[in-house]
């Protein structure tokens, strides 16, 4: 069938104008070169040609640099791994150095769990504490409660243990390491024991008519019989200073205060020689009753040497270690700035059991995902490298942190999974379709990588936020966590591409017939084994998540059946929650941040069981 010239000339306009509208100005100058020369056709395109560069002159200031951007950064994250592939075993050397290092500044990473550090540095409550501290230094010690458990701390055995534990904490130099399950070195942290203050070392006056006697309420070197007992239970309480103070009402717990020289070390305490030239002036001065007064001397400013937590957890080691000697007599439940570091540590201990059973779930999905040792070994390799680089940073630069760290790695391990689960999910798809490893890997990147990069600009950029804050354990899990996302994002773009060149999923057959030996008798054969077990026990369906695809496919026609039921409850639940704003309030007791069955809550129930324990 043949067309007339004019019939000819309306489907080049009709092209024409679809090209207008769904492709670029030049490719439409292309086509209308094509048309037949003749003044009509010119005079049917121009209006358009005319509307269109209007159009594009005005959009493409604003969208046209995004796009060329996004264009320019696919390009080049699709080109990097063939870039850093020459350099790859050197790239591989410096991450192991790299992680090496950072590992073994890890014990030194420190918590502080002081409780000022949670205010703001303008806070009255903080400024109080600063005048306090610079006028007296700091009142940073250890108060003991301790619970007999037999019920009555008046009884023979439980006096006995009394005595001989505030012998132990007095005279620590004399305690046997190897009794205590210590090393020689880990007894040093006592010596910031200045004074210790129990019943075992009380004393109470008695008058005899003649002369005022000074007596220990528990005798010394005396075996305590019951009798004793009873008289020893019967002077203590007739002491209103020491009631609710040394023991509670009931008798059932008791209090041992320990000072500690925390925060007024001086940090100009090496001028003793000067010092005491001065004191020897001052009792020459008080000898012969005249005292010379320089009134235009100033007054220096005293200095303390800040506490480090490494510090108080010195403390609490052998301190631990002399409880856990008592423990057959007594509970012991400590308080203060050195307990309260001990607990923070045991927090993160059982954030780090939570993050490891995390890690096995993450390993056993990504396995029935990916079905690629691989990809799993891979994976966690990074994200793991990540929270190292991140704690042994803080270590080494000494910057403590707080029980928020664990959030830290939980948000880690988040980001940078799904970092890499979007790079592998890409390129698994390519390579079943029979696509080599170069170029599979290459268009990954190049579909993935920006993605990856905005969600963890956006990530960081919150983070950072929370970090301007301005409160100390705030910023430090603020940076510490932009950090680590930042981590994950350049190790899923530097190292996992290397990683994958050593070893990827979906190898050719050469390598499955040079390899085939080991991986029948040492992999097959304990996947198979695992397979089975899961396969009998009925759960083989959902850890392999082969009912996820179905699921995930029938969402959008699901969705889109019952919009407007959806759009209504979204809008009705988005109501509620703005009106439950007005209704918000913000809980500053730091008590709320702590499990009810911590060893801190326990002992604020023992407060309130013996009625004002602590009032002291």
């Amino acid at each position: 069938m043949e067309f007339t010239p004019k019939e000819k000339n309306l489907c080049f306009f009709a092209k024409a104008q679809q090209l207008l509208s769904k492709s670029s100005y030049a490719n439409t100058l292309l086509f209308v070169t094509l048309l037949p020369k003749s003044k009509t056709n010119y005079l049917l395109i121009k209006p358009y040609l005319l509307t269109k560069v209007s159009f594009r002159g005005i959009m493409q200031s604003s969208s046209n640099f995004f796009t060329s951007l996004s264009l320019f950064l696919s390009e080049y994250f699709g080109n990097l791994p063939s870039r850093i592939r020459p350099y790859r075993y050197f790239g591989i050397g410096l991450f192991l150095l790299g992680t090496i290092f950072f590992a073994v500044g890890i014990p030194k990473f420190q918590l502080d769990s002081s409780l000022e550090t949670w205010l703001p540095k303008d806070d009255p409550s903080i400024k109080s504490l600063k005048k306090f501290k610079d006028q007296f230094g700091s009142d940073d010690g250890v108060f003991i409660v301790y619970k007999a458990k037999d019920g009555d701390i008046f009884s023979p055995s439980s006096l006995t243990t009394l005595v001989a534990l505030t012998e132990d904490l007095e005279n620590w130099n004399l305690l046997d390491s190897n009794e205590l399950g210590l090393a020689e070195n880990d007894m040093g942290g006592l010596n910031r024991i200045i004074d210790v203050q129990s019943l075992a070392n009380e004393r109470y006056e008695t008058d005899d008519g003649e002369n005022l006697i000074s007596r220990y309420i528990i005798p010394r070197n005396i075996h305590i019989s019951d009798r004793l007992a009873r008289k020893i239970s019967k002077i203590a309480k007739d002491q209103k200073k020491l009631r609710l103070l040394m023991f509670s009402k009931e008798g059932d717990f008791g209090g041992i205060v320990l000072r500690t020289n925390f925060g007024t070390v001086r940090v100009n305490e090496e001028n003793n020689t000067e010092t005491e030239a001065v004191m020897d002036k001052l009792d020459e001065a008080l000898d012969n009753f005249e005292i010379d007064v320089d009134e235009t001397a100033k007054v220096e400013e005293i200095i303390y040497k800040p506490t480090e937590p490494s510090e108080y957890s010195n403390l609490m080691l052998p301190l631990n270690s002399v409880f856990h000697k008592y423990s057959s007599e007594f509970e012991f439940y400590p308080i203060g700035s050195a307990p309260m570091s001990d607990m923070a540590y045991e927090i993160l201990e059982q954030a780090g059991t939570l993050v490891i059973v995390g890690l096995l779930l993450i390993v056993l999905l990504l396995f029935s995902l990916f079905k690629s040792g691989s990809a799993v070994f891979w994976t966690v390799t990074c994200i793991a490298s990540c929270t190292i680089w991140v704690f042994g940073g803080m270590a080494w630069l000494e910057i403590p942190s707080t029980q928020l760290v664990a959030l830290t790695i939980m948000l880690i391990l988040g980001i940078g999974i799904a970092d890499c689960v979007h790079v592998l999910s890409e390129y698994t798809l390519f390579r079943q379709r029979d696509i080599k490893h170069d170029q599979a890997i290459k268009m990954a990147y190049q579909k993935t990588g920006v993605p990856i990069l905005l969600t963890s600009v956006t990530t960081m950029a919150a983070m950072i936020v929370i970090a301007l804050s301005g409160l100390g354990h705030f910023v430090a899990f603020g940076v510490s966590s932009a950090v680590g996302v930042l981590l994950a994002f350049l190790f899923t773009l530097f190292i996992f591409p290397i990683l994958l060149d050593f070893w990827h999923p979906y190898k050719n057959s050469k390598s499955k017939n040079i390899n085939g030996f080991f991986r029948i008798f040492f992999i097959s054969r304990l996947i198979n084994f695992v397979r089975s077990i899961l396969q009998r026990a009925g759960i083989l369906w959902l850890l392999t998540a082969a009912w996820l695809p179905k699921i995930l496919s029938s969402v959008p026609k699901l969705s889109f059946k019952f919009r407007f039921p959806i759009i209504v409850c979204f809008l009705f639940l988005l109501a509620m929650c703005g009106i439950g704003i007005s209704r918000l309030t913000i809980d500053t007791n730091l008590l709320e941040l702590f499990k009810e069955d911590t060893k801190l809550i326990i002992l604020l129930i023992i407060k309130w069981l013996v009625q004002g324990l602590w009032k002291s």
